[in-house]
């Protein structure tokens, strides 16, 4: 169980809630199933402790069926907390409905009422309201969203993400304490979900919206909120704003979740030029060495020294009895040219591993050692390099 204090950054002036307190979550257990004098059932979220301060943004990240997404229920009142407590604004929400909380709920599909215009829609939550300052709540969030002039579309003339804003603009429209978004973009093409994620946390920043949201993506969530709080097997392993997440997972079972490829026992490594690897790296010889999606260069063998990673002349460490480079040759599985790099596959045999790991290395087009050498075939011989600026420091 892991209960940490969430300080992020403060909302912006003059937007947000004027609430003491934001959102409390203390040791919440959620089961299903079975028989509460017999049988426990299955336990989904497993004593789980965070807060949100007012106008935060908070991301519920792990794999399918951590318990996010039960825990994100849990929250809305959707499900019953059989331990623990949740609370906002200082008020306990035990035995409070899920209409009388005040929150907002928005879901992987957007739902919208295909009888009602984009306007209609937006309004749905905001019916009481006299027609004028509904009618300029609704213009307001559709320039918020990017749909400025759209109220009298028809819904069913909306693509996916058209059709996602609305139900944002329409979960926005009441004013919400809280809003809880699970999973909203994960039924978009990847492109179209990079995009969102971008306009979403500007939106959530702007109108100064407490938020959590729920995704499996990493990307989406580091591009989404203020913090991370990473879940497994319903558990809570990490809390951390979204940097200090990925440059200090808490764990190699972190770490592995956020992409990082390979690890390397540091005490396999030469520190005889500790500056070549990541702070922290030479007070930590019981962990290990992550390397993430941008931990390895391409070296073409043969090229000069200097590049990032290499222990220039590869010579004998005496505090380890062994010549320990951080340069590694490797086999060629196969390569593609992305967005200015080309990312080569390679079986390469890392230090303390007997077996060769699969990795991921890059290579620079601007690069002058390897510029011009992107069509790399099956069974070439290459090299690779650390480069620290893609590599972080696990705790054993």
């Amino acid at each position: 169980m892991v209960h940490t204090d969430l300080t992020t950054r403060a909302p912006l002036p003059g937007a947000g809630t004027s609430d003491p307190s934001g959102l409390e979550v203390r040791d919440v257990v959620v089961r299903y199933g079975g028989d509460a004098r017999r049988d426990p059932g299955t336990t989904a979220v497993a004593g789980v402790s965070f807060d949100v301060a007012p106008g935060d943004v908070l991301a519920l990240l792990g794999p399918s069926g951590c318990g996010k997404s039960s825990l994100l229920r849990a929250v809305a009142g959707l499900e019953p907390v059989v331990a623990g407590s949740v609370r906002f604004a200082g008020s306990d929400l035990g035995g409070i409905p899920v209409h009388r909380r005040g929150f907002g709920l928005m879901f992987q599909e957007g739902q919208l009422f295909p009888h009602r215009d984009v306007a209609g829609n937006v309004a749905y939550g905001i019916s009481g309201l006299p027609r004028g300052d509904r009618d300029e709540r609704v213009r307001e969030l559709l320039d918020v969203v990017g749909l400025a002039g759209y109220e009298r579309r028809a819904t069913t003339t909306l693509s996916g993400g058209e059709r996602q804003r609305v139900a944002l603009a329409r979960s926005l429209a009441p004013r919400p304490r809280l809003l809880l978004l699970d999973e909203p973009l994960s039924a978009l093409d990847r492109g179209l979900r990079e995009r969102l994620a971008l306009d979403l946390g500007g939106v959530l920043r702007a109108t100064g919206t407490t938020a959590v949201f729920v995704t499996h993506d990493h990307d989406e969530a580091f591009t989404v909120a203020d913090t991370v709080a990473v879940m497994d097997a319903g558990e809570l392993l990490q809390v951390a704003h979204p940097e200090d997440l990925w440059r200090a997972p808490a764990s190699r079972r972190v770490a592995e979740f956020l992409g990082y490829q390979a690890f390397v026992p540091l005490r396999e490594l030469s520190t005889a030029h500790p500056s070549r690897l990541p702070s922290g790296a030479e007070r930590s010889r019981d962990g290990s060495l992550a390397v993430g999606p941008r931990g390895l260069r391409v070296v073409v063998p043969g090229s000069a020294d200097g590049v990032p990673g290499r222990v220039p002349g590869g010579g004998a460490d005496a505090a380890h009895g062994g010549a320990v480079r951080a340069v590694w040759p490797g086999v060629v599985v196969g390569s593609v040219f992305r967005r200015g790099t080309t990312e080569v596959t390679l079986d390469v045999v890392l230090p303390g591993s007997a077996a060769p790991a699969r990795v991921v290395a890059v290579a620079d087009a601007s690069d002058p050692a390897t510029s011009g050498t992107r069509d790399w075939a099956a069974g070439d011989q290459l090299e690779v390099a650390l480069d620290r600026s893609g590599c972080a420091v696990v705790p054993a």
